[in-house]
């Protein structure tokens, strides 16, 4: 029906209640023939229109980007029509953001739509890219993940790195980043650049597989680069559970000490953020288990504040400490050598364990080595037994006893574990002395002994003064 009508070209662009010609209604809806038709028979391609979105706002734009839209092959027809009779423009330096120009136009629609052969297809037809035009079409191209051919073609027509956020491409986690990185790189950028206080390796590994960040490595990265809070690479890819990215830069020799500027180490923030995957690494890469942070606080004694027995198991095969490392006292001096003062003031980690009332970790920490009669503190010394008792903890009296606990040894004023207890008018008195006398002094008197005698020694073991004992 087209093809017999006898067309104006009036009558060819004439609008509706949308303001819309026919031609815009062909090429929205992927009409390529029939515009076609519509532009043979003289409908305007770079004529303005608009198209409503949300709330009410308008989005500007010509036929000629829709026809871009429907790819390179079936555009460039249109392309070469648009172009046709148009001289280069006289293009002013620095165009603004919103420059209405045809070639600004269209060869920044182009880098949107992240396809080279359109920027080919406009200089091949005529279309003048120079130098500021190729930058803004730079940006429009890393913004929307362009791909490196694309990255590439337009670093050759004049484009720069210069003058760009190096993080542009790093930002999002998606799209063909390998290749713009590297196309970029190859142009000159500084692989030791970044914005927001974090270098581009730590951009990288926060969203990315281990490729980007060895890419930046390879062309001079600094390994051990820290962001504005102290942190490095490796403690990013651990808070983002990479564990490859974390895998590749222990394997290229990343410092595992580096503290932030929290006093945290790449170990501890590991133990934080329960990332068993990545304190295994760390471990197996030679990382110290017993290091401490700025308060003196090992990662076991980290690990034990949460009951993580699966990573405590795993600290301890390592060798870690496990009566040293619960913290130290504020007034002291980071170096200081704290000795005895420092575990009354903060007591260790077994000892904090019993008083938490964990009896599986108590066990845990018992099965490898433990000692069940530590003497913490000083002013007022204690042992894991006595804590247990004070604690009225029944199952944790029963824990230690079975693994050495001495139910008969005395600290201040000959006080024995049994004493303690008598001072307790509860349900639990009766079960824990229960405990004590079958792990100590024979409750029942020998053969033929006078129930006195047996009153004498239940007084000796509440008193605890076993020198008169007979």
């Amino acid at each position: 029906m087209l093809r017999d009508t006898a067309w104006t070209g009036k009558q060819v662009d004439d609008l509706d209640y949308r303001g819309w010609t026919a031609l815009c209604y062909a090429l929205d809806r992927k009409h390529a023939a029939v515009a076609q038709l519509l532009v043979d028979h003289g409908a305007s391609l770079t004529r303005d229109f608009e198209k409503q979105k949300w709330l009410g706002n308008t989005e500007g734009f010509k036929p000629i980007h829709k026809a871009m839209e429907l790819g390179a092959e079936v555009a460039e027809p249109f392309l070469k029509k648009a172009l046709e009779g148009i001289s280069p423009n006289p293009l002013t330096r620095q165009p603004p953001f919103r420059s209405t120009a045809l070639e600004h136009n269209l060869f920044r629609k182009a880098a949107t739509l992240g396809d080279e052969r359109l920027i080919r297809i406009l200089i091949a037809n005529g279309a003048t890219l120079d130098s500021d035009v190729a930058q803004l079409a730079l940006k429009d191209a890393l913004e929307i993940r362009g791909g490196a051919a694309l990255i590439e073609l337009l670093l050759q027509q004049g484009a720069s790195h210069r003058g760009l956020d190096p993080t542009m491409v790093l930002r999002h986690g998606a799209g063909p980043v390998y290749g713009q990185v590297k196309a970029l790189l190859d142009d000159g950028m500084d692989p030791n650049s970044g914005s927001e206080g974090r270098p581009l390796l730590h951009w990288a590994v926060a969203g990315f597989g281990s490729e980007v960040a060895e890419l930046l490595l390879d062309y001079g990265a600094h390994i051990n680069a820290q962001d504005d809070y102290g942190k490095s690479a490796l403690v990013v890819a651990l808070a983002v559970n990479n564990m490859e990215s974390a895998a590749m830069l222990l394997e290229r020799g990343v410092d595992m000490t580096i503290k932030d500027k929290y006093g945290d180490n790449a170990l501890h923030w590991a133990i934080k953020l329960r990332r068993p995957r990545g304190t295994e690494l760390l471990l197996q890469h030679g990382m110290d288990v017993n290091i401490q942070d700025k308060d003196g606080r090992t990662a076991l004694a980290s690990v034990l504040e949460n009951w993580d027995l699966s990573t405590a198991e795993l600290l301890v095969e390592h060798g870690a400490c496990i009566d040293g490392g619960g913290g130290r006292s504020n007034s002291l001096e980071l170096g200081e050598d704290v000795g005895k003062y420092d575990i009354y003031i903060h007591p260790s980690s077994f000892l904090e364990a019993v008083w938490e009332g964990s009896v599986q970790i108590v066990r845990f920490l018992l099965r490898h080595g433990a000692d069940a009669n530590a003497r913490v503190g000083v002013l007022d010394p204690t042992t894991p037994l006595r804590a247990a008792i004070l604690n009225r903890h029944v199952d944790m009296v029963k824990a230690l006893l079975e693994h050495g606990a001495d139910p008969n040894r005395a600290l201040r004023w000959s006080e024995t574990p049994l004493y303690w207890n008598q001072g307790f008018d509860d349900e639990e008195r009766a079960q824990i002395t229960e405990l004590l006398l079958q792990k100590g002094w024979p409750l029942w008197p020998r053969q033929n002994e006078a129930p006195d005698k047996v009153m004498g020694y239940i007084c000796v073991i509440l008193k605890g003064n076993w020198k008169d004992f007979r």
